[in-house]
């Protein structure tokens, strides 16, 4: 977030989608671009129709979630046919799967985010990144030939140990 702001000369205001923030900021904004990723499961509601009634009129929600089913109370999928509709005379965009519209952009974003992981699992090892940061170990899945995350329990009785 702080990137985005530097990089636009503080043009570009970010907040942590707190209600507080959200409910102080959302009738001054131009764009609000929401998304949120709940791993299994839905984003929560943090927009509500109450906010989008005292945002400004032509200002824009963009649910980067609306995948999950989104994070604004008033959104519904789009397409990139009929990408927008108004609500309260606020427009919305809420187009599912947006980064397969830039494939290679996201690509290069994907690479850029991963990067430092993938760097520190070279220079030190599992071990070590995980001492280091603790939280890495969501992101594996699989370990030693067994399955080491919750997400992959779904599999189990239909998985046969995996051999190196």
């Amino acid at each position: 977030m702080r990137s985005a702001a530097l990089q636009f000369d503080r043009r570009v205001t970010t907040y942590l989608s707190y209600r507080y923030n959200l409910e102080r900021v959302l009738p001054t904004a131009d764009v609000v671009i929401g998304a949120v990723w709940v791993y299994g499961g839905r984003p929560p509601i943090l927009i509500t129709r109450e906010m989008v009634r005292n945002m400004k009129p032509g200002s824009v929600i963009v649910d980067c979630s609306i995948d999950q089913g989104g994070i604004c109370e008033t959104g519904r999928p789009t397409s990139f046919a009929d990408p927008v509709f108004v609500v309260d005379k606020v427009i919305h965009c809420c187009i599912p799967n947006m980064p397969a519209s830039v494939a290679r952009t996201a690509s290069f974003a994907l690479a850029n985010a991963l990067f430092p992981y993938v760097r520190n699992l070279a220079e030190g090892g599992l071990e070590k990144v995980l001492d280091d940061q603790p939280n890495f170990s969501e992101g594996i899945y699989v370990r030693d030939g067994r399955m080491a995350h919750p997400a992959m329990e779904m599999f189990a009785a239909d998985t046969v140990p995996v051999s190196y």
